[in-house]
């Protein structure tokens, strides 16, 4: 999915697409956001949440400012919370 054009609500610059980088189990791995309080699994500690969405992070390039956005469905199976 192409993403959007997101603009600076300050200087009305252009932002540019990047993305916030959790660390776990030794490797990088792109943030997700998930609907409502985290529900563990009392088996594995991984997150069961079904509604999830893969978080873009815009960086303003004038004045640095970060926007993070959840618009982009993250699929719970094979999730990395999955």
């Amino acid at each position: 999915m192409p993403q959007p054009d997101r603009t600076c609500p300050d200087c009305k610059e252009p932002m540019e697409a990047g993305t916030v980088v959790d660390y776990r189990r030794d490797s990088a791995q792109p943030s997700e956001w998930v609907e409502g309080r985290p529900v563990s699994s009392m088996w594995t500690g991984r997150v069961k949440n079904d509604v999830r969405y893969e978080v873009t992070a815009y960086r303003c390039g004038r004045c640095g400012l970060l926007k993070l956005y959840a618009d982009t469905p993250a699929t719970a199976r094979g999730s990395i919370f999955g």
